[in-house]
């Protein structure tokens, strides 16, 4: 009895320990953010440019308005979020520190050719993408900052 028992916790450990790398409801996106710019990207038939300042603005709205241990999670979803802040703050010459409010993204989107309705597909393209990929709870996240 005592060897089935240690045969089992030596095969499910490894299982269970898989579990522990990311919070429930964060499970890392495949790809992380150049996935995320990508997909984005071809769903919503932008260039390069204008989909790195929307989803940029989106996520600096983000990190602007969670907390702070909220965004670590989104990171966790997203790997390399924060380049994506970065980068969309470089293509659409907006300072991240700048957007605190859906208006502020909507401005930022808006001087690369983006428009509100633009933004609200997108939120859905990249919550639904978090949904799909496991993290629900990171998505219902940014589903509440970009209300």
């Amino acid at each position: 009895m005592k060897r089935r028992s240690f045969v089992f916790a030596a095969i499910a450990a490894p299982s269970l320990m898989a579990g522990c790398a990311a919070p429930i409801g964060y499970n890392p996106l495949p790809g992380g953010a150049s996935s995320m710019l990508s997909g984005a990207q071809k769903y919503m038939g932008l260039n390069a440019d204008q989909t790195a300042a929307s989803l940029g603005s989106m996520f600096a709205l983000a990190q602007n308005k969670l907390p702070a241990a909220d965004w670590a999670k989104l990171g966790t979803t997203v790997p390399g979020i924060g380049d994506i802040v970065s980068k969309g703050a470089a293509a659409g010459g907006f300072s991240p520190t700048s957007i605190t409010s859906l208006q502020s993204v909507v401005d930022a989107a808006g001087k690369m050719g983006v428009n509100s309705s633009q933004i609200k597909a997108l939120a859905g393209y990249v919550t639904n993408s978090m949904s799909g990929a496991g993290g629900t709870s990171a998505a219902n996240l940014l589903s509440g900052v970009w209300r």
